[in-house]
């Protein structure tokens, strides 16, 4: 798991293709048949994020890489020592350094040799013997991390998680709550771009499409695939602020003591539109029996208990919300 805290911009863009169905006189269009539905996201993070490459690579980041390392030196008798490991590049067995004499007034000044290593030791034609030189050579740097790219690309599969502020106007803060989209199953694209600037900032992007996944929240007649699940989180919100009524699945309803204790089904409908039914915290309810006599109800939990023949209406109302009710009557036998 990675965490992006640093993004510039972040996009999605969701394409349905269709296909138009025509007959009759005049190719009369029919219907159209949806197809080819595609999520893509695009994140750019406004640093150098590793943790991005390597997704798009479908490599992991190793800990522990070669690589090549500069450092100043003063040569004793034309002969100097490094301070690190020299190590072979190219996966060859001589094991080359290069020396550049920064020494002004030197013979030598500004140029740069190619010699061989013997452990850390090397030696530097030319010049006093004693001047300043910088080494380059290539060594293992025990906590760099990299990644490699490799000639077949296969990029990494993952839940991608993205959260944005929802600002509204009429808030004291401006900042009213959260938007989070939750990809169960994105696969970045391979797709690496980078643009290193010397009067700029490298920034790096993360280009995902969304694979079909399960539903988050799958019933068994109703698992249709997904790409997306957008949340809209608000701060001060509850879920009853839209909800016109209350309904018991089923309305009224018969009780015996064989079939006692029996639970009820409790929908709210909201008023917003395309926000469909749904079933709201029990605990948030309040049950009543008008006749205890012939049946009770648990007060926050809807479970109704036979007592004796008769009838008794069921009365649910939301607690923080009384003037929200609906009843059910139940007949116990």
């Amino acid at each position: 798991m990675f965490v992006g805290k640093t993004l510039l911009d972040s996009a999605l863009t969701s394409k349905l293709s269709t296909t138009v169905i025509k007959g009759g006189k005049g190719a009369q269009q029919l219907y159209k048949f949806y197809h080819s539905a595609t999520l893509d996201i695009k994140v750019t993070d406004t640093q150098w994020n590793l943790e991005f490459l390597a997704l798009n690579t479908g490599n992991p980041i190793t800990t522990g890489q070669n690589v090549y390392y500069e450092e100043t030196i003063v040569l004793v008798g034309g002969a100097g020592t490094v301070a690190n490991t020299p190590l072979a590049a190219n996966g060859g067995t001589t094991v080359y350094g290069w020396i550049t004499d920064v020494t002004t007034g030197s013979a030598t000044y500004n140029t740069t040799q190619n010699v061989i290593f013997t452990g850390k030791n090397f030696s530097f034609t030319g010049g006093t013997g004693t001047q300043t030189v910088c080494a380059r050579y290539y060594m293992l740097n025990s906590a760099a991390t990299g990644i490699v790219i490799p000639a077949n690309v296969i990029p990494t599969t993952f839940k991608l998680v993205l959260e944005s502020e929802l600002v509204q106007s009429g808030s004291s803060t401006n900042v009213a709550g959260t938007i989070e989209i939750i990809v169960p199953a994105a696969q970045a694209t391979g797709d690496i771009s980078l643009a290193l600037k010397a009067d700029g900032v490298s920034t790096t992007p993360l280009n995902v499409s969304a694979l079909a996944s399960p539903s988050l929240a799958a019933a068994a007649c109703s698992n249709v695939p997904i790409y997306a699940q957008i949340n809209q989180i608000l701060t001060s919100a509850h879920w009853y602020d839209d909800v016109i009524a209350l309904s018991v699945a089923g309305g009224d309803f018969a009780i015996t003591s064989g079939t006692s204790p029996k639970t009820l089904s409790v929908w709210a409908i909201p008023s917003t539109p395309g926000k469909t039914a749904f079933k709201p915290p029990v605990a948030d309810l309040t049950f009543t029996s008008s006749t205890t006599g012939h049946m009770t109800v648990g007060a926050n939990t809807g479970i109704v208990t036979w007592v004796a023949a008769g009838a008794s209406t069921i009365n649910v109302a939301i607690t923080a919300k009384p003037s929200i009710t609906t009843d059910a009557v139940g007949t116990a036998s």
